[in-house]
């Protein structure tokens, strides 16, 4: 491999592990969903519906994903600072167990990336059933786009926007009902409303899931968690930078091994 695609090839790898590290959130909600507590809702929640929700998928494949920048890039450094010269030969077993740390690393970004596109880009826009979808999915497809977050308060029950017709609503009830007919309404725009502890606290865990913490770390709603949203797409530009960049990597790195030095021969 030539001395300037090599040093691009290292500064590029040391680009992706920075971003990496830097894209990682390491406390708040995005990191945990149940570290946050809510004046809205009485959490932490105690008793039975002391719950914890499911880790971040989107954090942990990242995890992984960014280990393998990081590897990659160590391999570069060594490959870089390698003797080279006429008389100088790589030994077959290093050769080959490269090939194979390099495919397969080309193999776990490709099915971080796979994950990615069925949760985020399917999952996140399926609206077919009540159970488990994300409300922000169903109030986006079904009623109507969500364009900011004063459209993200609404009832995940019935899609009903707040304030679209409790005006009619407070003139006829007494405040008892009344009190009532608001709870239904959640902010989700608020990470707290998402966790199995808050499904639990305001009994929606038989209609709308157990846990929907993954609708919030995978950022469904643009408008609702924009910062989740953000996240993930960095994420998933930086995987499809990573496996570009390893294919690049690894088709130089083999050309040098195989017919430059004509190892395949020896």
């Amino acid at each position: 491999m030539p001395y300037v695609t090599r040093i691009a090839s290292l500064l590029l790898f040391l680009g992706i592990s920075s971003c990496y590290i830097i894209s990682y959130p390491w406390d708040g909600e995005l990191y945990d969903i149940d570290s946050v507590v809510n004046f809205r809702i009485p959490l932490p929640a105690s008793g039975d519906c002391n719950l914890r929700s499911n880790a971040n998928m989107s954090l942990q494949l990242a995890y992984v994903t960014g280990l393998i920048s990081i590897a990659i890039c160590l391999l570069m450094v060594v490959y870089n600072i390698a003797p080279r010269g006429q008389d100088i030969n790589w030994p077959m077993s290093t050769l080959w167990l490269m090939s194979i740390f390099i495919f397969l690393a080309q193999l776990t970004v490709f099915v971080c990336i796979s994950a990615r596109v069925s949760v985020w880009f399917l999952s996140c826009s399926n609206p077919s059933k009540t159970s488990g979808s994300c409300p922000t999915t169903n109030f986006n497809l079904l009623v109507q786009p969500i364009r900011d977050k004063e459209m993200c308060h609404f009832a995940a029950e019935d899609l009903t926007l707040y304030n679209y017709n409790n005006d009619l609503f407070v003139s006829c009830q007494d405040s008892t009902t009344l009190l009532d007919y608001n709870r239904k309404f959640a902010r989700w725009d608020v990470a707290a409303y998402y966790t199995a502890a808050a499904l639990c606290v305001r009994n929606e865990s038989s209609v709308l899931g157990q846990d929907l913490s993954w609708c919030y770390y995978w950022g469904c709603s643009r408008a609702c968690s924009p910062e989740a949203y953000r996240m993930n797409w960095r994420f998933f530009s930086l995987d499809i930078i990573q496996l570009l960049g390893i294919l690049f990597a690894y088709t130089f790195i083999m050309a040098d091994f195989y017919v430059l030095k004509n190892i395949k021969e020896q």
